[in-house]
C-alpha cells in the first residue's frame, strides 16, 4: 500500500484519547468542537486517508480486525467558527 501525503499528515491527528480528555488538555470546551463520526473497513492509513479536511484531530479511535477484515473508526472533531 503506498500511504499518500494526505495520509501522513493525518496520522498524526489520529488520537485514543476521549474528546473529554483532548478538550481539557486544550483548556477548551467541548461545545467549542463539531462531533463526526469516521469509519472504514480498512487499516488505520486508510482511515486517515478518508478524515474530514478540517479535522483538527480523531479521538476515541478504534482498530480491530477479523477475519471479515480490518475497521477503523474515531470522532472527527471540527473547530466551530
Amino acid at each position: 500500500m503506498v500511504i499518500t501525503e494526505i495520509a501522513k499528515k493525518n496520522l498524526a491527528k489520529i488520537l485514543t484519547i476521549s474528546a473529554r480528555d483532548y478538550c481539557e488538555m486544550k483548556g477548551l470546551d467541548l461545545g467549542c468542537y463539531k462531533a463526526i463520526g469516521v469509519h472504514v473497513r480498512g487499516t488505520h492509513e486508510e482511515f486517515a486517508q478518508i478524515m474530514p479536511d478540517e479535522a483538527e484531530v480523531v479521538v476515541d479511535y478504534q482498530c480491530a480486525g477479523s477475519h471479515y477484515g480490518m475497521y477503523s473508526s474515531g470522532t472527527a472533531l471540527i473547530r466551530k467558527e
